[in-house]
């Protein structure tokens, strides 16, 4: 991200771009630490997100127009021709 921002930047920034950059870390099947390389600039932020933790904020009637809505359109905004299945073992 980093380099496609400073590409063509003439005065060299010691901080990087004033661009804020923000990943998410989904999950946590990897218990170990999490490196980061820090060549993307002083401008960023990371953060976590686990789906039911976020779910179980939202309220009862909240998720269950979502579910609604995903049973609805399973086979439009929801359609996945994904077909291969990955065994965790």
């Amino acid at each position: 991200m980093e380099a496609a921002i400073t590409h063509d930047v003439e005065e060299y920034s010691v901080y990087g771009s004033d661009t804020f950059k923000q990943a998410y870390i989904y999950g946590a099947l990897d218990r170990g630490p999490i490196t980061l390389n820090r060549n993307f600039g002083f401008a960023w932020g990371v953060n976590g997100f686990l789906l039911f933790n976020a779910l179980g904020k939202l309220g009862s009637e909240t998720v269950k127009a979502m579910r609604k809505r995903v049973a609805e359109e399973i086979t439009t905004t929801f359609a996945s021709s994904y077909t291969h299945e990955v065994m965790l073992e």
